[in-house]
């Protein structure tokens, strides 16, 4: 078939260039000549698209394997006649390198003119082939010697050395015994033969000790007259407290009760009757502040297990100014302001709650001030099939939930009413604009073709053809840009489609033209069932207890 409709043949020159440098320049040259139909050189500058492939033939456009692809654009000459460096362009797929012809297929070369635009295929196809000195590549220069020398001037490795080997302070011709017990005394250490030293069962005594040193280096790993293991800081493991398994008083080892009494008193902490804190000041219910700048470490971490409880519960009873419920943050890239955990499945449970009553305050207000890494300023979580890891709710018809910036939903994303996207218009005025919803999911493009003495080839965008399943079908829509007898599709395949004229026309007018696809990996999906939650967050009266706070704020 024809697919070349603009542009006539034209003849390639393809120059390898090898060189014995160690560096081999990975680029190729290419020679070609421009004409139209009439056989009149094209002159203007033109964008081309230089594509490499392994395997497929030579009058099929992109078959085989796509290994490099770049666009170029070229002036030609008064006749034509252009050069271009492949490897010097802009690169739009794959490395240039010796990959490329490391296989047992052909390689072709094929050129497409105006990708962006007609996306005109010359065919047939160029392979790349080889040049004399490239034979030249299958051997490699001298390969058996080294510094000049051949193997047969290196000794074996069981040669032993003698006087005649050594030559101005150096081995001769490099006769280094690297296999012979002749060379370096293995078994010594500083002078040392492995006699000299103690075994690890030796005990120490006042004859090991020279000029306050071991003698020979009599260290005993093994023994236990080192260093006292039960101690530290002179103290026995007995003397530090641990915690009793039936409750939860701290004891001794003996089992003596070292509870003690806490407590804070206008932001003094006080244990058993020692001052510990006496910092004041503070304005909120609960601060925390994780200054590490690495690692997972949390502000407040907060879990129940209770069907009714709070993992973390902050409450600010102040009704104006700016008060906050509870407060987190984290410096670190991979922590949490505030983390909350429910892990309870069945009642109502919350990983975090916060409630306030101020008309400039927050519920919960979360910061992640790390400028690299994965932070996040808030972070929600349910395992629970019905649950969920947020709940925005506004009951006087305001934004349940508001966001400056991009967000991403990673899952099904689902809507009770429209999905409208804001657009400005004049006068500073925005109006909406609405999504269109289909039973099954489809992703569509749309561009514009040319025709040639009626007939046409659209090639199918890569990017496309990965998301969509264009081998399970797709739909195609044309509208002509101009007087002609009708357009139909005469060809479809998964990298390109086919526009002819009606009745064997030879209008050239372009075409507009729509295709449509599944989205791939949703090919079965039609009129999937939704269902409502077991139960709406918002029907829940989750209860607000004014408790006093456990640290008084300061006056």
């Amino acid at each position: 078939m024809k697919r070349l409709l603009i542009l006539g043949f034209f003849g390639v020159l393809l120059i390898f260039s090898l060189t014995t440098l160690a560096w081999v320049p990975h680029r190729l040259n290419y020679q070609g000549r421009l004409t139209d139909d009439t056989g009149s050189p094209i002159t203007t500058t033109t964008t081309l698209r230089f594509s490499l492939y392994q395997g497929g033939d030579f009058t099929t456009p992109g078959s085989g394997t796509l290994v490099y692809e770049e666009d170029a654009t070229v002036t030609p000459d008064s006749n034509g006649v252009f050069d271009h460096t492949i490897g010097s362009g802009s690169v739009v797929y794959g490395t240039l390198d010796a990959t490329v012809f490391q296989t047992t297929s052909p390689v072709f070369l094929e050129i497409t003119v105006d990708p962006a635009g007609l996306s005109e295929t010359l065919l047939p196809r160029k392979q790349i082939v080889t040049v004399g000195y490239s034979f030249k590549s299958e051997l490699a220069d001298d390969a058996d010697t080294v510094d000049t020398k051949h193997a047969t001037d290196f000794a074996p490795a069981v040669h032993p050395h003698d006087a005649s080997d050594i030559v101005s302070g150096k081995l001769n011709n490099a006769r280094l015994n690297m296999g012979h017990g002749n060379g370096i005394d293995a078994d010594m250490v500083d002078g040392q033969q492995a006699s000299e030293f103690a075994p690890v069962d030796h005990p120490h005594d006042a004859s090991d000790i020279v000029s306050g040193k071991l003698n020979n280096a009599r260290l005993n790993m093994g023994h236990g007259n080192g260093i006292d293991a039960d101690k530290v800081d002179g103290k026995h493991a007995s003397d530090f407290y641990t915690k009793s398994e039936s409750d939860s008083r701290f004891v001794n080892a003996s089992g003596d009760d070292m509870t003690g009494s806490l407590s804070i008193d206008d932001g003094t902490l006080v244990v058993n009757g020692t001052i510990i804190s006496d910092t004041k000041g503070w304005d909120w219910a609960v601060y925390a502040v994780a200054d590490a700048t690495s690692g997972t470490n949390y502000g407040v971490y907060g879990r129940s297990y209770s069907t009714s409880g709070y993992g973390v519960y902050g409450y600010a009873s102040a009704t104006s100014g700016s008060n906050i419920g509870v407060y987190g943050e984290s410096k670190s890239p991979s922590g949490h302001g505030v983390y909350g955990e429910a892990n309870a499945t069945s009642g109502t449970p919350t990983g975090v709650f916060g409630g306030t009553t101020s008309p400039n305050g927050y519920a919960v207000f979360g910061w992640a001030t790390a400028t690299y890494g994965t932070n996040y300023g808030v972070y929600a979580r349910s395992d629970s099939s019905s649950g969920y890891g947020i709940y925005g709710y506004n009951s006087a018809g305001g934004w349940a939930g508001y966001f400056l910036g991009k967000v991403h939903v990673q899952g099904q994303f689902t809507t009770s009413g429209s999905k409208p996207c804001v657009q400005p218009i004049d006068n500073g005025k925005k109006v909406l604009l609405y999504a269109m919803e289909s039973p099954e999911i489809w992703f569509e493009d749309f561009g514009t073709g040319q025709l040639v003495n009626g007939q046409a080839v659209v090639r199918i965008e890569r990017v496309f053809a990965q998301t969509a399943n264009i081998e399970s079908g797709y739909l195609v829509f044309l509208t002509p840009n101009g007087e002609c007898q009708g357009l139909y599709i005469s060809r479809k395949d998964r990298d390109s489609f086919e526009v002819r004229e009606l009745g064997g026309g030879t209008s050239s007018i372009t075409f507009d033209y729509r295709i449509v696809a599944k989205r791939r990996g949703y090919e079965d999906v039609r009129f999937e069932e939704f269902t409502e939650p077991e139960k709406s967050p918002a029907e829940v009266k989750l209860p607000i207890e004014r408790k006093a706070a456990t640290v008084k704020q300061r006056r």
